[in-house]
């Protein structure tokens, strides 16, 4: 029995087993249609050509006790896979219309603050003038 080549089956069928458990519900079909069958359909023909058949099953039955494990010890208590849990970079960030109206605000209250201190220093001018006279 080739170790090697059985981990490396193991690992993969693992892998592919887990992602197709926590794909959302509505898109299981298509995770079947993409990635599962055509993945067991390469794995029974690497197995049928390259008479591996041994390493081929002891990497099911070792991903079947693995799986098994993580399922029974983690995986059937995770919530339900959805769309609302999905977080994409960038998606957090503010739309363009409103950081322009955060811009606009700033710039009003900017205007503002600028107004107040020509009018302190108006003010200020006069005293200088007044208490030179």
């Amino acid at each position: 029995m080739n170790w090697p080549l059985l981990f490396g089956l193991t690992v993969a069928i693992v892998s592919a087993v887990i992602i197709r458990l926590r794909v959302e519900p509505r898109r299981a079909r298509l995770a079947n249609w993409l990635f599962i069958y055509p993945g067991a359909l390469v794995l029974f023909l690497y197995a049928w050509f390259g008479s591996k058949w041994f390493e081929v099953l002891g990497a099911v039955v070792a991903a079947a006790v693995i799986v098994g494990g993580w399922w029974i010890a983690y995986g059937s208590y995770l919530p339900t896979p959805n769309s609302d849990s999905i977080s994409v970079w960038g998606q957090e960030a503010k739309k363009p219309t409103q950081v322009a109206a955060e811009a606009q605000a700033e710039v009003e209250r900017l205007k503002k603050e600028k107004d107040e201190l020509e009018r302190e220093l108006e003010r200020l001018k006069k005293e200088k003038v007044e208490k030179k006279e």
